[in-house]
């Protein structure tokens, strides 16, 4: 009987580790299940970003999103240090990169840790998108708060300026020109070289925009045949990158980088 008992015990605690076993291994797969619902198309981009400043006046600058390792990292400002120092002395040039950055629903916050005269303090942002649109607060420790708007840039917005380009050559060699965008009547259009040369250029007026990516057409003659070139590229991470061709007969790649403003 003594045996029978004991042997009963040893099954209901081995039926128990399993369950057990059985309903972590569910909840891991139900975590696992909701953060590959996130939504992290809706962050990830260029933020032009508006808060007030010490003395009142309305700072503006950009905050950029973007993933790493399969995690949301932003990409902002490094503040100024009082009394100089390196990120003084780059200014508005320097940034800084977090990582950790949370997004549940439309809730995203971040936090990084700056040393201070006072030791270290934690800053903490906290905000609510909603139509391409950013709310939130900034915390500086326990000492003060300050409210920041912001918006996501469109594409067009991006893509206005000049940029540096490079694809292959029928020989091989290294082909580099420009691209031109502006803004039109509201519309993004792009001045471009073709020809061999490249020392003719055409305008481009209807370019098509999803998203990330954008795409164009551009008419020319090959002797007495008409033929249309296709161009489609993706901006990611301030690089352009995508192909040209004619569909079912050849298509090229190409790179380029937004060229540096010129300082006045």
């Amino acid at each position: 009987m003594k045996l029978w008992n004991l042997f009963v015990g040893v099954l209901v605690c081995a039926v128990a580790v399993s369950f057990g076993s059985s309903n972590v291994s569910a909840q891991e797969e139900k975590v696992s299940a909701q953060e590959e619902k996130v939504d992290y198309s809706k962050v990830v981009g260029t933020w032009e970003m508006e808060s007030e400043g010490r003395g009142g006046e309305t700072r503006t600058y950009n905050w950029v999103f973007s993933m790493k390792d399969k995690s949301l990292v932003a990409t902002i400002p490094a503040r100024r240090r009082r009394g100089g120092g390196a990120e003084a002395a780059a200014g508005a040039a320097a940034t800084r990169e977090i990582e950790g950055v949370k997004l549940e629903g439309d809730k995203l916050s971040f936090s990084y840790e700056r040393e201070g005269q006072n030791g270290t303090m934690t800053i903490a942002y906290t905000a609510t998108i909603k139509d391409r649109k950013m709310t939130g607060t900034s915390a500086f420790g326990d000492r003060f708060s300050r409210d920041f708007t912001g918006e996501k840039a469109s594409l067009a917005k991006l893509l206005v300026g000049t940029w540096e380009m490079e694809s292959e050559g029928r020989g091989g060699e290294t082909r580099k020109y420009n691209w031109v965008f502006s803004m039109k009547d509201k519309s993004l259009v792009a001045t471009i070289p073709v020809g061999r040369s490249g020392d003719e250029t055409i305008d481009v007026d209807d370019i098509k925009i999803d998203g990330a990516k954008l795409s164009f057409a551009v008419e020319r003659e090959f002797g007495d045949n008409p033929i249309t070139l296709e161009y489609s590229a993706t901006l990611k991470d301030g690089k352009l990158a995508g192909t040209y061709g004619i569909p079912d007969r050849f298509s090229r790649d190409f790179t380029g980088a937004k060229a540096a403003a010129k300082s006045d």
